[in-house]
């Protein structure tokens, strides 16, 4: 939760911890075609698409994942 939140925007956020931090706070996570992945939590829906390759997310990514978040009422 903190490397998402950080300040200035982190890109060192491994896609499968962000996945376990969703369901880790109560939320699910539901795979679709190809690399769709949506997020559920606490009555928000937000999709997502997997980065394919291994190593660090856009920061664009890490943007959209903090106002999932923040929009859920999750803040760290």
């Amino acid at each position: 939760m903190e490397a998402v939140f950080a300040d200035p925007v982190s890109v060192n956020v491994g896609w499968r911890d962000v996945e376990r931090l969703v369901v880790g706070v109560g939320g699910t996570v539901t795979s679709g075609r190809g690399s769709k992945v949506r997020f559920d939590l606490n009555g928000v829906r937000a999709n997502f698409h997997r980065r394919i390759r291994k190593g660090q997310q856009k920061r664009y990514q890490v943007r959209d994942l903090r106002d999932f978040f923040a929009s859920a009422g999750v803040l760290p």
